[in-house]
């Protein structure tokens, strides 16, 4: 090999190895940013709620695609497509002028998703008063804990044993809406639907009927098969409310009723409650001689 051509194979070796470095130089912040870009996250915020990214699987192109809302109902285990109202996608650029930092985008959703809490107390199914948005179903625990202390303030006075949340229940094919709240307690926990009717016990010639109503009021009566019976009927009205696996009634005691025959006081009589559909009204408490079970008709 001559030295000429010796010399034009050193050079040209020196040339790549050269540019291969200068390659290198001018890819590495290039990888830096795409690095930066995969570490950082996209911020999910569903009806006002920011969520965890660990929800979500699909990248901001996909959020823009006329499939968004298929997407999004995907990922959020409560929501249908059709729940869902709008959604603003901002890439990287723009979230930097509302001031989020540390995210290569934000995905705001919003939806018309508003479902009671079902708790489940003692294996009977109740539904909760208050309603919740997808976004507190799946981002705020706090708000699941606001509902139960709105819907049962008195939950402690139940001997409380637990409380489990449940996100996901493979009961049926059908989506869960909610998550459902598991309480167990140690006295009987009961309320005011469940136990409204009418209860009827007999004892000799005395039969009582108590009428407790859906709107907290009741009415008591006692009536005497004897024609002797100097009051052959008794009665007695007010507002009843439940308290540690009791029925307190509280009279009314109105001027009206002071006045008229046959009423009598019972503020501050308690029935013990055996189930949905037998109370116990406690010795002497209507000048009863024994306890007696009031069933419902």
């Amino acid at each position: 090999m001559s030295d000429s051509l010796r010399y034009k194979i050193v050079l040209w070796m020196v040339l790549v190895t050269a540019s291969s470095i200068m390659f290198c130089a001018a890819m590495a912040p290039i990888r830096n940013v795409m690095s930066d870009d995969m570490s950082r996250k996209i911020l999910w915020v569903v009806d006002g709620v920011a969520l965890h990214d660990s929800i979500f699987t699909y990248s901001i192109d996909r959020m823009r695609s006329d499939s968004a809302t298929v997407y999004a109902a995907q990922s959020l285990s409560y929501v249908y497509p059709s729940d869902i109202v709008s959604i603003c996608v901002m890439d990287s650029v723009e979230v930097a002028d509302y001031g989020f930092v540390n995210c290569s985008g934000v995905v705001k959703i919003q939806t018309s998703f508003r479902e009671p809490l079902l708790l489940v107390v003692n294996g009977i199914p109740y539904k909760s008063r208050i309603k919740m948005t997808a976004g507190e179903m799946l981002g705020k625990p706090d708000c699941i804990g606001r509902i139960l202390v709105s819907e049962i303030p008195d939950l402690q006075d139940y001997d409380l044993k637990s409380v489990d949340i449940i996100k996901e229940l493979g009961v049926t094919c059908h989506k869960q809406r909610t998550p459902f709240v598991v309480i167990t307690t140690g006295l009987p926990y009961y309320r005011v639907d469940d136990l409204a009717g009418i209860y009827f016990a007999k004892h000799g010639k005395q039969s009582y009927t108590l009428h407790l109503n859906n709107d907290s009021t009741y009415v008591f009566m006692q009536r005497v098969l004897d024609k002797r019976a100097i009051a052959p009927k008794i009665r007695n009205s007010g507002t009843w409310s439940i308290s540690k696996g009791r029925i307190v009634l509280k009279s009314r005691n109105e001027i009206d009723d002071l006045l008229s025959s046959g009423y009598m006081d019972l503020t501050g009589m308690t029935l013990a409650i055996k189930n949905r559909d037998k109370l116990t009204m406690p010795k002497q408490a209507w000048y009863n001689r024994k306890p007696l079970t009031l069933k419902r008709q």
